[in-house]
């Protein structure tokens, strides 16, 4: 979907990362028509910040249900993490395009059986094809190929991801996975991830896996105030 001047979006949680959303969407040409906060007196100060930033001002609302009933081409989702999940099937329900910010299911002890159901819901109201999640690490691989810098067949890869956050142990799978596995994918799109081992650590989550041949080692941690910092390695090369 390309945005211009006739595309209505509203952006669920346009405070933090959601600031990006709407600068990003104003720039493309869309209308940001409204923006949901978690109370109204913060979605009204959002709504009075992003018209000082940005000189438009979106309507201000504080429920999912007075979003969803506003003449929508398209949400975006950058609310808190437990609340991705509805507001994606909710929207796609409603024939609405999505952009959702990862991660797309957030549930304390989530599981493969647990979600499998849940990404069918998402497939019956319309997910493929009108739901975008963002894992845009895919990027890195790309450039590094029209470089020449990605081997055809890649034997090994790792990855390092640090960051700030408080989740703890496999919830920091969740929240940080997605970075790490986009790039896997962009290495070797269609094969099976097998051999997997994991072990979760307060502020730690280590993976390695097989995936078509390329050995994966993962490590992704959070800390309170700690430094952010992303690196991974082609067959050695950094």
């Amino acid at each position: 979907m390309s945005a211009n001047v006739e595309t209505r979006v509203a952006v669920l949680g346009a405070s933090g990362i959601g600031r990006f959303h709407v600068r990003e969407l104003l720039a493309a040409g869309a209308d940001v028509v409204a923006i949901l906060g978690s109370r109204p007196e913060t979605a009204v100060a959002t709504a009075d910040e992003l018209e000082r930033e940005n000189g438009v001002r979106p309507r201000a609302v504080s429920t999912l249900d007075e979003i969803l009933a506003l003449e929508l081409d398209a949400v975006t989702i950058a609310t808190p993490h437990e609340l991705h999940f509805e507001g994606a099937l909710r929207a796609l329900s409603r024939g609405l395009f999505v952009f959702c910010e990862k991660p797309l299911l957030w549930e304390t002890g989530l599981t493969v059986e647990r979600a499998r159901p849940l990404f069918a819901e998402l497939s019956m109201a319309g997910a493929d094809g009108r739901l975008t999640v963002n894992t845009s690490n895919s990027s890195f691989v790309e450039a590094l190929a029209l470089r020449g810098l990605v081997p055809e067949r890649p034997r090994t890869f790792r990855f390092r991801l640090a960051t700030g956050g408080d989740d703890r142990g496999e919830a920091i799978a969740i929240d940080l996975l997605p970075h790490a596995v986009s790039l896997v994918r962009a290495l070797v799109p269609n094969a099976p991830l097998t051999e997997v081992t994991a072990r979760a650590e307060q502020h730690a989550f280590r993976a390695s896996c097989n995936a078509g041949g390329l050995a994966v080692e993962l490590e992704l941690e959070e800390h309170a105030r700690g430094e952010k910092h992303m690196s991974f390695a082609i067959d050695d090369v950094e």
